[in-house]
């Protein structure tokens, strides 16, 4: 459950897509995340949090092997 807010950042770039997701208010419990992908392929390059990756069409689903609580000024990204 969700008890605050904050951004979704997508950017796409000479054919690479990334994703931050900042919380600005309150905390929020993180399983998964799921985004639309410009193509059918990813990979992380940075991975500080073990995940998985499942890929539908454009459709990713990451998801953290252990959940974790964000904070305000807290930033998700690859």
């Amino acid at each position: 459950m969700a008890e605050g807010w904050g951004l979704y950042r997508p950017l796409r770039r000479n054919g690479k897509q990334t994703c931050a997701v900042e919380l600005r208010y309150g905390r929020s419990r993180v399983r998964t995340l799921a985004f639309e992908a410009a193509g059918n392929r990813w990979r992380s390059h940075r991975q500080r949090q073990a995940v998985t990756f499942t890929v539908s069409g454009t459709r990713v689903l990451v998801t953290l092997v252990a959940a974790v609580t964000i904070t305000e000024g807290v930033t998700l990204a690859p």
